[in-house]
């Protein structure tokens, strides 16, 4: 009873039902005689979970460990929350445990949902291996509090870091973590209820990977690194750590069991988190996440199902010194090169993979040099860095833990969406998870970096160039100028429902006689008694026939002065017909917008913006946006056309084979990669406040130019199968023809560049 007052936990909450879930729902029913309410996303899941923990329950019974009737009130204290009913369901716990993937962005986005669905007096745990915790604290503070308000104080400090270890019913430690906010109270307890489920208890300060898994994780890694290069294989690498060291497992077995995607997501932090190089993920551990290889949670790891791939006496990473000369060339005999070739491709003589044709292939061709498949070393020759042709030049390490975790949660989102028409719930969804307006700061918006939103609009882009247009003018045209040039009374009635994709927003400057010249901008606004009468029209606008609300830039007939209005949809005289027939971005839908004497408010005028600068600045936020997304659209050509060249047999060889299919391929690639690094560098800049508009004009030109030209070279590798949009490219293709075009073209980029080089404007004679 004292424990039951000490933690005060009178319900316990567990968010996430797969293993690390369960087994705190286990030890809190079971140990802490607790009642538990279950809750997932996924039915499915949460009956495979009960499952186990009938399972396990029937297991200790027969072992004596506990009695049939203490198995049966601790299956009765578990409850399931349904997952339609959603976080609702655990408004009442006392304390609630979150235990799902290690991901930044999606665990900030739920604790949101906590600090909001639950009551405030309940502990918010969360069960992260490696993720800081102030970081999740900060997530919970209400919408329109501060971090020094009484109210966003009092939220966060309910936060805590509960690490269990995997199987939690086995292992006896739990990691007590403090974030920056969490206060004695909320660690108190949490200790408490910890001793309670029956474990012992550590503390940790908040750092990457905090004391466990900062210790624990680059051994493992490293483990992985000498089974990638050859010095032992898998089993000789366990047995030693196992009866030389008298550790319970290896380290191989142990990733298997910790799960190898949950493995490189804490390698992935505690990387990012330090900068220090010691932490980089295994190329190989990377490559089998890659594969959906995590080990024994779906059978597919370094034991189970591929035991003979690493426990072959040669693998890829086994090295042979051609010499025994100080400093020479590394090489791969062919014995062992045709005895790796074998036993990937089995004993079927005519399954042999493609991979494994390649190394015999290569092998048989006289190829002795290891660069040849893609390993290099550093001129020291201590360390072998292996060139990775997705990132050549290592992309992914100049991003920071919260760029990354971004980009993760933008693939998963717009990999939802693949058609061939415009998708309505596309931007609710987008903004469920904070993907509109990422870069404002309050208003339920996001308040990350610019190359966030980069990184956003790439992974939305990858999967089509309409549904990044959607998004862009959204969060570039629509919320951008009420941030920056609306009043607070706007701002507050606009951007939450705009950042929750509530309402849809699209900017009209272009017009039906003057694109490249809004200079010459015919739509006018007058002013009368109550406000302003706006008349004109608009083409070629995005979302227009579906939005709510419009960013009308109009030439004010006072001053002759170019202003910004706020319209939406059902004032008398406004109408926006949709486009029809499009040929490129057909997912997004297009209109016209037309203004017949058209009244509106004096609150409707954006008071901040006077002048063409205004509608600028915003094509300059969505200019640097689409340099992003080209690339991503590229990239998906890319890695559809490797694909295909590498599958694809004529003349009984892959196409992947010929000299002009590889440079077709390489030559992408690197415009791939100085195209990322250049809007990757003009991102950095302007989240320091230090980038000309001229730099946008750069990346965009360089970056929609490149991945156009690239996107139709790339189409030629497909042949005649080039027609379907089975392989995507075509698609890509003519949407890259249009963001070559819009938002300012390429030969109107070129001439900013050449005035800002010559001093000479060559616009118009």
């Amino acid at each position: 009873m004292a424990q039951a007052i000490a933690h005060g936990v009178k319900t316990l909450g567990v968010l996430g039902a797969g293993q690390m879930g369960l087994g705190i729902a286990y030890v809190a029913a079971l140990r802490a005689k607790v009642p538990v309410l279950l809750h997932d996303r996924s039915d499915e899941q949460i009956a495979k979970g009960l499952k186990l923990m009938d399972k396990l329950l029937a297991k200790d019974v027969a072992k004596g460990k506990i009695q049939e009737i203490e198995a049966k009130e601790a299956r009765d204290r578990v409850t399931v929350i349904e997952s339609a009913r959603g976080l609702v369901g655990l408004r009442d716990v006392d304390m609630v445990v979150e235990a799902v993937s290690e991901n930044l962005a999606l665990k900030q986005s739920i604790f949101t949902s906590f600090s909001r669905e639950l009551k405030p007096e309940s502990i918010l745990a969360t069960n992260t291996s490696s993720i800081s915790i102030t970081k999740i604290a900060a997530a919970t503070i209400p919408e329109g509090e501060t971090s020094a308000s009484e109210l966003g104080k009092a939220s966060a400090s309910r936060v805590v870091g509960l690490h269990f270890f995997n199987p939690v019913p086995v292992m006896k430690l739990v990691e007590i973590i403090s974030a920056l906010q969490t206060s004695t109270e909320t660690l108190d307890r949490a200790r408490s209820f910890a001793v309670a489920c029956g474990k012992e208890v550590t503390t940790s300060q908040d750092v990457p990977g905090f004391v466990s898994n900062a210790l624990l994780m680059p051994f493992i890694n490293e483990a992985i690194m000498w089974l990638e290069k050859g010095v032992a294989t898998r089993d000789d690498i366990d047995k030693t750590l196992r009866l030389g060291m008298n550790h319970p497992m290896g380290p191989l077995q142990l990733a298997d069991f910790i799960g190898l995607d949950t493995c490189l997501a804490i390698q992935q932090t505690l990387y990012q988190g330090t900068g220090d190089s010691k932490y980089r993920p295994s190329v190989l551990l990377e490559r089998m996440v890659d594969a959906q290889w995590y080990g024994k949670k779906n059978g597919k790891g370094f034991y189970d199902e591929i035991k003979c791939m690493f426990n072959a006496p040669y693998t890829l990473g086994t090295e042979v010194l051609r010499s025994a000369r100080a400093g020479s060339e590394a090489g791969l005999q062919l014995p062992r090169i045709v005895g790796l070739a074998s036993a990937i491709a089995g004993s079927k003589k005519n399954s042999m993979s493609f991979v494994a044709r390649s190394v015999l292939f290569a092998a048989a061709s006289g190829c002795r040099s290891r660069a040849a498949f893609g390993q290099v070393r550093h001129a020291s020759g201590s360390q072998r860095v292996t060139y990775k042709w997705e990132d050549p030049l290592d992309f992914e390490g100049c991003l920071t833990e919260d760029e990354i975790a971004i980009r993760s949660t933008s693939r998963h989102e717009s990999s939802k969406h693949k058609g061939q028409r415009f998708d309505a719930s596309i931007l609710p969804e987008m903004g469920a998870v904070g993907l509109l307006g990422p870069t404002i700061q309050g208003y339920g918006c996001a308040g990350v970096s610019n190359v966030a939103y980069g990184l956003i609009a790439r992974e939305i882009e990858r999967v089509d160039s309409g549904y990044r247009s959607t998004a862009s003018v959204q969060s570039s045209l629509v919320m951008h100028p009420i941030y920056t040039f609306g009043t607070e009374a706007q701002k507050q009635k606009y951007l939450p429902a705009l950042a929750k994709g509530e309402l849809i927003g699209c900017f009209g400057l272009t017009e039906p006689n003057h694109g490249s010249d809004p200079a010459g901008m015919e739509t006018v606004a007058e002013e009368v008694d109550g406000g302003f009468v706006l008349n004109g029209s608009k083409t070629w606008i995005t979302n227009a026939p579906v939005a709510d609300v419009f960013i009308i830039w109009a030439r004010c007939k006072w001053d002759g002065k170019v202003r910004g209005f706020i319209l939406e949809k059902g004032m008398q005289g406004l109408s926006a017909p949709r486009i029809a027939n499009k040929l490129a971005l057909r997912v997004s839908t297009t209109g016209s917008i037309f203004m017949d004497s058209v009244k509106v408010s004096h609150d409707a005028l954006l008071p901040g913006g006077k002048g063409l600068g205004a509608p600028f600045s915003c094509l300059n936020s969505a200019r640097f946006g689409i340099s992003f997304g080209v690339m991503g659209a590229l990239e998906d050509c890319l890695h559809n056309a490797h694909t295909y060249a590498q599958e694809r047999i004529q003349f009984d060889r892959p196409l992947a084979s010929f000299q002009l299919v590889q440079k077709k391929l390489v030559e992408a690639q690197t415009e791939i990669a100085l195209g990322l690094h250049a809007s990757l560098r003009v991102g950095r800049l302007k989240d320091e406040d230090k980038a000309a508009p001229e730099m946008i004009s750069m990346v965009k030109r360089n970056n929609c130019g490149k991945a156009l030209l690239h996107a139709r070279t790339l189409l030629d590798i497909l042949g005649g199968n080039a027609c379907s949009d089975e392989y995507h490219i075509g698609r890509h293709v003519a949407n890259l023809q249009v963001t070559n075009t819009y938002e300012g073209t390429y030969d109107i980029h070129t001439l900013i560049l050449g005035k800002a080089m010559t001093g000479i404007q060559a616009f118009a004679n």
